[in-house]
């Protein structure tokens, strides 16, 4: 009998965590621009975000009602056979639900990282709309890097118009380098469906008041985003943007595989 309640409880205990972590996952950000990514517990693929854009890309342990964003790294001291546990951000849960997220800092390495000794706010990225936003058009650039980055110049319009110019994959390395069927300078448009997730995206990044590091300093693609809403316009360039913008600049890596493209002659020169 008490092997079966022990197996009960670790059951019980086992689905209310999987349940969390679904509730958990996604993208968390508030005003201040502090951000958490959350996709999951086996690798280092969540992110910690602070309001001075400094980021951490952490594995995550949930200890009951607190989050544990780790630092883990193995040592040549046990011959790599363990996994040890460096630096440590600890945020207690005082509210979950499908849209909120608000933790208590519950550390002094979290404290020193967030700049706050007390309580953090967080929204789902997808929840975060600004529906006063009215697009006009979006420019989007991006440089080759050293390696196979693709030179992107795009221009989509308020109707979904869509101009574009650039090099799918060039191999800086390789002479033999061919040409594929989206190279070269085209028009057209996009469909209605990404249309509306591109807009989703950017009522959801908090572009009025998104803040940005003007870095130019190693060998990634430089990426240009400017943005015409509302009559005003937003400019954003940078090899390493905020990661409120992770999802939008994706989904527009991708868009010229995705649109109704018919190629031209002329050559497309987009604003820079």
């Amino acid at each position: 009998m008490m092997i079966f309640q022990l197996f009960v409880g670790f059951i019980f205990f086992t689905l209310n965590g999987y349940g969390q972590l679904v509730k958990l996952k996604g993208s968390w950000i508030n005003s201040k621009q502090e951000y958490i990514v959350i996709n999951d517990t086996t690798n280092n693929s969540n992110l910690l975000c602070n309001k001075d854009l400094r980021d951490n890309h952490l594995h995550l342990k949930l200890y009951a009602d607190t989050l544990s964003f780790q630092v883990r790294y193995v040592s040549e001291v046990d011959n790599y056979q363990t996994q040890h546990i460096g630096n440590r951000y600890d945020l207690k849960i005082l509210k979950l639900t499908d849209s909120i997220l608000i933790v208590k800092v519950a550390s002094k390495l979290s404290q020193d990282f967030f700049k706050s000794p007390d309580t953090l706010e967080f929204i789902k990225q997808q929840f975060s709309i600004d529906t006063a936003f009215r697009f006009e058009k979006l420019i989007f650039h991006t440089t080759p890097c050293y390696g196979s980055c693709p030179i992107l110049h795009i221009q989509i319009d308020s109707l979904g118009q869509m101009l574009y110019n650039g090099i799918t994959y060039p191999n800086y390395l390789s002479p033999n380098y061919s040409i594929t069927s989206v190279d070269g300078n085209f028009k057209g448009s996009i469909s209605k469906e990404d249309y509306n997730k591109l807009i989703l995206l950017l009522k959801t990044c908090n572009l009025k008041t998104l803040k940005f590091n003007s870095q130019n300093c190693c060998d990634g693609s430089l990426i240009t985003l400017i943005v015409y809403y509302n009559g005003q316009r937003k400019y954003i360039q940078s090899m390493f943007l905020p990661p409120v913008l992770n999802d939008l600049i994706s989904f527009l890596w991708g868009i010229n595989k995705r649109a109704f493209l018919v190629k031209i002659p002329d050559k497309i020169e987009l604003e820079r």
